[in-house]
């Protein structure tokens, strides 16, 4: 049996060396073959490899060095099921953190969670997680505390407490790494286990770690003793020994502290500043294996390829290939800095960062003509679940399209069964509010699982039923009436009954909901099922459980809200369903019962953490997040967000971490694996090396730098320049536009390229008016609300009716507090309501306006009647003097003008008097409206005198309908239904909301004008669509002020009538 340690400083050499391996081995056909990886995307890429080297890859077996250890473990005759892991004992530790003698010995601890059960979860999860490093890097501290259970004094002693108790309640069921490392070596010396282990696993294949413990390579050294154990380790300097020097940085500061002169020898141990700057993890490997001198000999330096000199990248790793220090190094020229090799780019944004890269990748193609495949494109990312929907976005709607996955991502990211079932745990009854209920249903899963086709009506009647939030509210308050089982109610009931006929339901008063009918009313039904088996479900949270019946109830929540069990062929429900037996497997350690935010905290956290790594190298261009050792060779690899407060990270440490004490070589360190990463990544670039970070901050344009890893690169590119005098950063780093469409990429710079759609922004149509329509408008029928509203506002009504184009978009989210104050709207139509109650009405009014959502709740609901009564009193009393004791009637109208067919209805009619009232202080618009409906009714045959009752002037002006015959009326119709046909092919210069009299009109210049519409755009309430006509340049256009005054003659002329009477002219 044998050891033998392979370096090279090219992965694909060493994937080759362990195809020639496996070949010569010649294992069994059903022998598997272990091979020992660290990464998911590693494994992929391998079999790839293989299987081009072999022609066929088949039964091999790839683990992490833990999983191997607990399965040789496991084949060496252990009768335990089941290794000690952090998910485990993070529970034990729960419990233990409650106990009377924890608290009792260690107060100080304990009042950090007191009372306090999710803060006592996150402090047994961090010490769990403790406890499963101590087992790896400090081994004898644990056997120590194994051997001598006693003696919990100083200030760490409660962690040693905690770990005998642990062990004391799991007993000998769940062994520990030092428990499993010392059985599996006293297991090797006993003849039958290793003739054991031979027939089973033959040889052992460690490939691509870089980061290695003393826990591992103990192990991997006693199994060489009985098996064939081979590592195939990346080495960046393979001819020369580097583990042992230091940075010119990291002399430099050993000169500043030490007080001794340093001899030439010790000068003479500086490296590349790259390699070892940034390759500690490595030496820190190399020199744990080189500890013993077995492994020292047994190290082999197969065939590695030295890297050109032609490119600036190249150059680079040259310089690392050698460990050349900074005096030996490759000299640099301008030529290198413009190949192309490595690019820098600064952003705006993360879109902006994928955008550009896009630009980048069709631009390798396009104009440096590169045969690239997208197989060749690796994109490491610092976040990739922050990146993942621009590099969706970006590239499913690219002109140019790259096939494309991404790997890493959270499974509750993207819409499936995990991301469901997260948006139902993380729902609880304080947060029972209707957005967040509604936007369950953005889930294929749910939706598919209730048959819901779509949201539009289920978001509109939500709304109408008054649901706002809480699963029922309290009578008290009135909260019951914008409770999610009041609005449920009102909704069925409307369905079940027609009209709006109260109903006394459990000792209030509920409102159908008639807002559905036919197929509709089915969605609403299936949605009400949905909604009463959520909040069943939420209720059903109240009740504390132990862990086991809390998965128990996570299965419960699948079947009954998010995936039919029965088709158990779902690969996400599969990955559940064994996460479950894990918590399973502590019913017979953990059987206290805890609270539901306890377990989701805990059962969240896991959800989260899981990620999708089998896409990696599966297909396309690769996405990828930044992991050490999964820095696989590609022609092209790119790194985006490289921020300086994102890349290297930043340990969190913890103050109870009893590794800080006593730091060893090989401990984990985060920001050293990150230095790693880059190191490997800028190895791996076989071309192209490209790298992205926001470099600009997008509200105030301040600059922000890079990750100091890209600082120190370029650094380094700047020392091996001959020409000292070029200023490297200002060049080489390219800071790109905050917008695609910015007018920078239309100029002649080759640095600036832009594919993702036309950027000329030079060429701008300044007035919307001369838009072509979409289609021809037809004239056969016209609603009498259609053609009043074009001569109210026909810049509106040509954006609503020519251009489709609308700017009164309802609310986007569902609002989650009840009404408290009543907007322009409502106020108007409860004035109106007003005019016409009885004062003996106003309280059915009133529980009505609570229970249907149009009023406040409770005292503000009364305050709201009181002073809208008062104010609305004065008016009221012109009502009555105009119409009596009359009650309203409304006449149907269809009448013909020419070819048009003018239809609709007219209310307000009292007793042969036409009412109408404005509210307004902008009246204009409402004494024409008001006119037309007079000369309709004329025209109609059906003459009415027009009462139009002004609420500002509290005056009342009247029409008499003999002033206009039936045939002067048509013909006025006529002329005004021109006016509409007119105004529907360009925007009809004309707009009452000015508020000005037709004498002022006609009275006003040009700069009045214009000083007129500027004044209007200053003040509160402004019309969007004016606004934007305003800013297209509509009203600089020649001829729109005399076309103003023209139109305005025209129309008014034909109300002229009513506008003398209200402006006083006889």
């Amino acid at each position: 049996m044998s050891l033998q340690i392979n370096g090279s400083n090219s992965l694909e050499h060493l994937a080759g060396q362990l195809s020639q391996e496996l070949l010569r081995q010649q294992n069994h056909v059903f022998q598997p073959q272990y091979i020992v990886t660290q990464t998911q995307g590693m494994n992929n890429w391998l079999k790839i490899k293989m299987a081009a080297t072999v022609g066929i890859v088949a039964n091999c077996k790839f683990v992490k060095p833990n999983d191997l250890v607990n399965e040789i473990y496991y084949k060496l005759g252990s009768q335990n099921k089941q290794a000690l892991s952090p998910d485990i004992l993070q529970w034990v530790l729960f419990t233990l953190l409650s106990s009377k003698e924890f608290q009792d010995e260690f107060r100080n601890i304990a009042n950090y969670y007191t009372n306090d059960d999710v803060k006592r979860l996150a402090l047994a999860k961090k010490v769990a997680d403790l406890f499963d490093q101590y087992q790896i890097y400090r081994p004898e501290m644990i056997r120590d505390w194994n051997e001598n259970t006693s003696g919990f004094n100083g200030s760490n002693g409660w962690q040693k407490f905690l770990w005998v108790k642990a062990k004391e309640i799991l007993g000998e069921s769940m062994p520990d790494k030092t428990v499993i490392g010392k059985t599996i070596i006293e297991a090797l010396k006993q003849p039958e286990q290793q003739k054991k282990l031979r027939a089973q696993i033959p040889n052992i294949h460690v490939f691509g770690l870089s980061i290695i413990t003393t826990y591992h390579v103990h192990i991997f050294y006693e199994l060489a003793k009985i098996i064939d154990v081979t590592f195939h380790l990346l080495n960046p300097a393979p001819a020369v020994y580097w583990f042992e020097d230091r940075s010119e940085k990291q002399l430099a500061m050993w000169r500043q502290k030490s007080k001794v002169k340093l001899r030439p020898a010790d000068l003479q141990s500086a490296g590349n500043p790259l390699l070892i700057g940034w390759g500690r993890v490595l030496q820190d490997t190399f020199s744990m294996f080189f500890e013993s001198e077995e492994f020292l000999n047994q190290y082999v330096d197969i065939e590695s390829p030295e890297p050109s000199t032609q490119t600036l990248l190249k150059k680079i790793q040259n310089d690392i290939f050698h460990n050349h220090a900074v005096e030996a190094r490759n000299e640099l020229t301008e030529d290198d800095l413009i190949d192309g090799s490595i690019t820098v780019n600064a952003c705006y944004t993360t879109a902006r960062e994928v955008e550009v890269l896009y630009n980048y990748l069709v631009h390798l193609v396009d104009q440096k003509s590169e045969a690239l495949s997208a197989r060749d494109i690796v994109v490491m990312v610092s976040d990739i679940d922050a990146y993942a929907p621009y590099i969706k976005a970006v590239f499913n709607s690219a002109p140019y399209k790259f096939p494309f996955t991404i790997a890493d991502e959270s499974f509750t990211i993207s819409d499936n069964l995990f991301s469901a079932l997260q948006l139902v745990l993380a729902l609880s009854e304080d947060n029972f509010k209707a957005e967040e209920v509604l936007q369950l249903l953005d889930s294929n899963y749910i939706r598919t699982r209730f048959s819901i086709t779509g949201t539009d009506l289920i978001r509109k009647a939500v709304d109408k039923a008054n649901i706002r939030f809480g699963i029922e509210g309290k009578k008290e308050d009135e909260t019951i009436y914008v409770s999610w089982k009041n609005g449920i109610r009102r909704i069925m009931y409307g369905i079940c009954m027609s009209g709006e006929e109260a109903y006394d339901v459990d000792g209030y008063t509920t409102y159908p909901l008639d807002i559905a009918e036919g197929e509709d009313s089915f969605e609403l039904i299936r949605f009400s099922h949905f909604a009463e088996v959520l909040i069943s479900t939420i209720e059903d949270r109240r009740h504390v459980r132990t862990i086991t019946e809390w998965g128990e109830y996570i299965e419960q929540v699948i079947d009954k809200l998010i995936y039919q069990t029965e088709d158990n062929n779902d690969e996400d429900y599969q990955l559940l369903l064994r996460n479950l037996e894990k918590l399973y497997a502590l019913n017979d350690v953990v059987k206290d019962k805890i609270s539901f935010d306890v377990f989701k905290h805990s059962f969240l956290n896991s959800l989260t953490t899981e990620t999708r790594s089998n896409a990696f190298a599966s297909g396309g261009i690769t996405f990828c997040s930044l992991i050490p050792m999964r820095s696989i060779p590609f022609k092209v690899v790119a790194l985006l967000g490289l921020n300086f407060d994102k890349f290297p990270r930043k340990e969190t440490r913890v103050s109870f971490n009893l590794m800080e004490l006593e730091k060893r070589k090989g401990d984990r360190n985060v920001k050293e694996n990150d230095k790693h990463l880059f190191l490997e990544t800028l190895l791996s670039a076989q071309q192209y090396l490209y790298i992205s970070y926001i470099g600009r901050n997008s509200k105030d344009n301040t600059v922000m730098p890079p990750s100091v890893l890209i600082d120190e690169l370029i650094d380094y590119i700047q020392s091996g320049l001959k020409d000292e005098a070029v200023k490297l950063r200002e060049t080489f780093v390219t800071t790109h536009p905050l917008h695609g469409f910015s007018h920078k990429y239309q100029i002649q710079n080759k640095r600036l390229y832009n594919y993702l759609g036309e950027a000329d922004t030079t060429k701008h149509t300044t007035v919307v008016s001369q838009a072509a329509a979409t289609a021809p408008l037809a004239f056969d029928e016209v609603s009498i609300e259609a053609f009043i509203g074009l001569f109210k506002n026909p810049l509106k009504a040509y954006y609503n009716n020519v251009l489709r184009i609308r700017y009164e978009q309802d609310n986007v989210l569902l609002p989650e507090n009840e009404i408290f104050e009543l907007d322009g709207l409502q106020s108007w139509q409860m004035k109106q309501d007003m005019l016409f109650s009885n004062p003996d009405e106003l309280t059915e009014y009133r529980n009505k306006g609570v229970a249907t959502g149009t009023l406040p709740l409770k005292n503000m609901a009364d305050w709201v009647l009181a002073s809208t009564a008062v104010s609305v009193s004065p008016l009221k009393e012109l009502v009555s003097d105009c119409i009596g004791d009359a009650h309203e009637e409304s006449m149907h109208v269809e009448l013909e003008l020419g070819d048009t067919l003018l239809k609709g209805k007219l209310g307000r009619i009292y007793d042969g008097k036409l009412l109408f009232i404005s509210l307004s202080k902008y009246e204009s618009k409402y004494l024409l409206e008001a006119y037309i409906r007079f000369l309709i009714a004329i025209a109609a045959g059906n003459p009415l005198d027009l009462f139009y009752i002004s609420a500002v002037r509290n005056k009342v002006y009247k029409i008499d309908e003999s002033s206009r015959s039936r045939k002067t009326a048509l013909k006025s119709l006529q002329k005004l239904l021109n006016v509409y046909k007119l105004g529907h092919e360009e925007i009809l210069m004309f707009y009452p909301d000015f508020n000005k009299s037709p004498a002022d009109i006609e009275s006003l210049t040009e700069d009045k004008f214009k000083v007129l519409v500027n004044k209007y755009l200053e003040s509160e309430g402004y019309d969007v669509y004016l606004k934007k006509e305003h800013s297209f340049g509509f009203f600089d256009q020649d001829g729109v002020f005399e076309q103003y005054q023209e139109n305005s003659a025209e129309i008014f002329g034909e109300a002229k009538e009513l506008f003398d009477l209200y402006y006083g002219r006889s």
